[in-house]
């Protein structure tokens, strides 16, 4: 003899299998989420030797949206020259600015990857 509500413990337990292989099945049909990398690199001055170059702007747009002004991201290095931004994948324009009228641009691609590390950037 069978005890009362084992029949219905047991159509549960088997209903949350079929919902949790149904999801795992879904799951991967489904588009990879993009990732957000951290971007981080130094700005030095030159110097004999080259020495950490404090509250510089570092930006960081899209390359594709580098005249939309919205979606570029600023910071200043701190005092050790260290800047860093949290990014989507793609291909970026990060420009190094130390005066009105000086800077220095780069080309980045950015990957599904946890950080990217930039070189050093020498600014006069």
């Amino acid at each position: 003899m069978r005890r009362p509500g084992f029949l219905t413990l047991r159509k549960t337990v088997c209903g949350l299998l079929i919902v949790m292989s149904a999801n795992l099945a879904f799951a991967s049909f489904a588009p990879a989420q993009t990732k957000v990398t951290w971007v981080r690199g130094k700005v030095e001055r030159k110097g004999k030797p080259n020495y950490p170059a404090g509250k510089i702007a570092v930006t960081i747009v899209p390359r594709d949206s580098r005249t939309d002004k919205s979606k570029t991201k600023l910071v200043y290095t701190s005092s050790s020259g260290m800047y860093d931004f949290h990014v989507a994948s793609g291909t970026y324009v990060l420009t190094v600015r130390w005066s009105e009228k000086n800077s220095k641009s780069f080309l980045i691609d950015v990957r599904n990857q946890y950080n990217l590390d930039i070189g050093a950037i020498v600014i006069p």
